[in-house]
């Protein structure tokens, strides 16, 4: 159910931000896409703001030519935060997840709408649509937007939504994927939308630097540890020159441990110049996100999550 509350609060407002957590996933960009495509059509005036820029894999979907970017754009993105009446925040649970956002977003006075499905939301927003058990934060706008008008939905929401749930799912395979699931990927081909042209738009991008990093990453920075059924694949600083690495060319990298017999945990590594950033997949009842929060700082679903470390690519390997 949807609160009717938050309901009546969406069909007053005028002027909104939507807004989600830095380096945005299909989930991410697909929900506030949806969602603004959908308000638009209520009447209803606002902008979708990205922390930082979005990887080119997700550059076809409807509506991203309206999409503001913070970084870089500070001064002039943060007066359109400052004038918003609403604040949409999706697939986060915690402001810091917006990066150099997060001072304006925590100044903001406007009252705040959480939609997320994420562990541990911490408590910022007036409203809160929450709920871990979704695979996506995009089945959780569907609700919303079936709530508000079940009327709504046209070819460009349900292309927008259809790639929050095929994304977050690992293309409906991952354990998290619901009879509701399917039931609202149902209702959006109603609208005729082509879903083999997600696939084919997220799936079958990839340039030749992207392929060859790939199997050179897979071939030679890939270690297997039988003994704890894991397997670990890293990118090294150089990688990033070598195969002029751009947002989104590692994404997918990590899943290719899980397709290993007898893999149960897997792991990618990405060193740059701050940090090494981290990315846990398992399989089955190994919690990836305590692995991530207890050794990593970081956390997420239990079959998915990402953590960080700030010291060496090889130091943060042998621990």
């Amino acid at each position: 159910m949807v609160d009717q509350k938050l309901i009546s609060f969406i069909e007053s407002l005028d002027n909104y931000v939507i807004t989600f957590h830095q380096n945005p996933d299909g989930d991410a960009l697909g929900s506030a896409l949806g969602l603004h495509l959908a308000l638009k059509k209520l009447q209803k005036h606002g902008h979708v703001i990205s922390p930082n820029s979005i990887g080119e894999y997700l550059h076809w979907l409807s509506g991203i030519d309206e999409v503001l970017v913070h970084e870089g754009n500070e001064k002039a993105v943060n007066e359109v935060v400052k004038n918003a009446g609403a604040v949409f925040c999706l697939d986060f649970n915690d402001l810091n997840r917006t990066g150099t956002m997060e001072n304006v977003l925590v100044a903001n006075q406007a009252k705040k709408v959480l939609i997320d499905h994420h562990l541990n939301p911490k408590q910022f927003a007036a409203f809160e649509m929450h709920d871990i058990e979704v695979p996506a934060t995009a089945l959780l706008i569907f609700r919303l937007l079936s709530a508000l008008d079940n009327t709504i939905f046209d070819q460009d929401i349900a292309t927008c939504l259809y790639t929050g749930l095929m994304t977050d799912t690992g293309s409906f395979r991952f354990p998290s994927t619901t009879p509701e699931t399917h039931l609202a990927i149902a209702r959006l081909m109603q609208t005729g939308f082509n879903h083999s042209v997600v696939h084919e738009n997220i799936f079958d991008t990839f340039t030749v630097n992207r392929l060859h990093l790939f199997g050179h990453c897979i071939k030679n920075q890939h270690e297997l540890l039988p003994e704890y059924n894991t397997s670990i694949i890293w990118v090294t600083r150089e990688n990033h020159t070598t195969f002029d690495i751009k947002k989104g060319d590692t994404e997918g990298l990590v899943n290719y441990n899980l397709s290993l017999q007898g893999i149960k945990f897997g792991v990618l590594f990405i060193e740059d110049e701050e940090m090494v950033k981290i990315s846990f997949r398992s399989k089955g009842d190994f919690p990836a996100n305590l692995f991530a929060s207890n050794y990593f700082q970081g956390g997420g679903h239990f079959n998915a999550a990402g953590g960080r470390s700030f010291v060496s690519l090889e130091k943060t390997i042998r621990k």
